[in-house]
């Protein structure tokens, strides 16, 4: 039985409402965290997690099992 697989690298971006300073520095480490955790479920290991004030950044290794829309989902919330 043939199989496709899929291996695409995934930049995503996303900022706070206005790019306004809601997430403190102190929380974001544990942020980050959270969210590699996540995509390691989802053996879609993150690359590189960080951000900068009101901006967040996520480049991670898209496997092929999961909607590219639970990527947005799943970071955003």
């Amino acid at each position: 039985m043939s199989q496709s697989l899929v291996k695409n690298l995934i930049h995503l971006v996303f900022s706070t409402k206005h790019r306004t300073k809601w997430i403190p520095p102190s929380c974001q480490q544990s942020l980050w965290a959270y969210q590699a955790g996540i995509f390691s479920q989802w053996d879609s290991p993150a690359i590189i997690i960080g951000g900068i004030d009101g901006q967040h950044r996520l480049y991670l290794r898209y496997i092929g099992d999961t909607n590219h829309a639970n990527y947005q989902e799943t970071s955003i919330y």
